[in-house]
This record gives C-alpha cells, structure tokens and sequence, in this order.
C-alpha cells in the first residue's frame, strides 16, 4: 500500500498506479498485434451441424481487451467470444475455423 503525506494508507495512489500500467500494457498489446480496442474486425466462421450443411458466415465482432494470451471480442449482439491469438489471426485472414 502507499502511505499519504500524514503516514496514512492510501489505496487510491496504488489503484492509479495500477490503472497506468494497465493501460500502458494494453497499448503495447495494441501495437505488438495491430489491433486496438473498440475496433471492429470480421471473422469467419463455419455454421451448421454436419459438413454437409456447413456454411461460411462473416461476423463483425468489437474488440474488447487485449491480453498476452488472447483477445476479448464482442459479437453486436453481445455474446463475448475469447479465442488464442494464433486462432485469432487465422480466422482474421479467412481461415475456416470454428470458434469454439
């Protein structure tokens, strides 16, 4: 904890400090992968049950978060979809993956 100029604890100094490095981490994250949050991106995903039936569909998706292993999107329904970066970039590019 910080202590304020009487010696007091003071979690507000802490929680500050904390937000700044998050905020720093995420525009690290933004710059190492070319995404930044609030960005919309379309993904490609298989539909239906069997391969018979299966048919490609685009979903536009807002991002999130950013985090060292994944990325938080948003679907414009609000279901929230968090797959692995290297997935991520495959359906990004129109790779035919599901995303679960």
């Amino acid at each position: 904890m910080h202590k304020n100029n009487e010696g007091y604890t003071d979690p507000t100094a802490g929680k500050a400090i904390n937000g700044i490095r998050r905020e720093e981490y995420q525009k690290y994250l933004e710059e190492l992968h070319g995404i930044k949050r609030g960005q919309i991106v379309t993904l490609i995903h298989f539909t239906g049950e069997n391969r018979q039936q299966e048919t490609l569909r685009k979903y536009k998706y807002r991002v999130v978060e950013l985090h060292k292993h994944n990325i938080l999107l948003e679907s414009m329904s609000g279901l929230k979809f968090c797959p692995d970066w290297p997935k991520f970039h495959e359906m990004l590019k129109g790779a035919t993956l599901k995303p679960w």
